[in-house]
């Protein structure tokens, strides 16, 4: 067929954690939710996405002072419960400073120059593509895929 745009993955994992991965190119929402983290006795919720690839379109370029860093409106909020059934939410400004693109291919530079580690494992992309692989299976199949 053609691009898969949209998933929705259900990864189960031992001592009964369970994820949920979303992704849709299409969202009506005037806040994208990003992250959605929930507990039994809290919840951290995290909107829109990265703010590079706009302030790269309105002309910000890396180094420039503010690039990379999220406006308050995108900070992550942190919802808890006490033990009394007390809610209570925080506002956490994203931890910076802010790694971009840039300094992604820094990093493998200087890998491939043989002074560090590269940015990503190859383990870390051979694990990835497993889950991948194992969730076009289940959708063709129809059940659950065991790694």
């Amino acid at each position: 067929g053609g691009a898969h745009d949209s998933h929705t993955l259900i990864l189960q994992y031992p001592n009964a954690l369970m994820v949920t991965v979303k992704a849709a190119i299409v969202s009506p929402e005037t806040e994208q939710l990003h992250f959605w983290v929930r507990g039994t006795t809290g919840s951290f919720k995290k909107f829109g996405v990265d703010v590079q690839e706009d302030q790269l379109k309105a002309g910000l370029r890396p180094g420039d002072e503010g690039f990379g860093v999220e406006p308050e409106s995108l900070h992550g909020s942190l919802t808890t419960v006490d033990g009394e059934g007390k809610m209570e939410r925080r506002v956490y400004e994203t931890i910076g400073p802010p790694k971009t693109y840039l300094e992604f291919y820094r990093v493998f530079a200087k890998a491939l120059r043989g002074e560090g580690e590269v940015p990503v494992r190859a383990e870390e992309a051979r694990d990835c593509l497993r889950v991948i692989e194992a969730a076009f299976l289940s959708s063709r199949e129809g059940r659950t895929v065991e790694l």
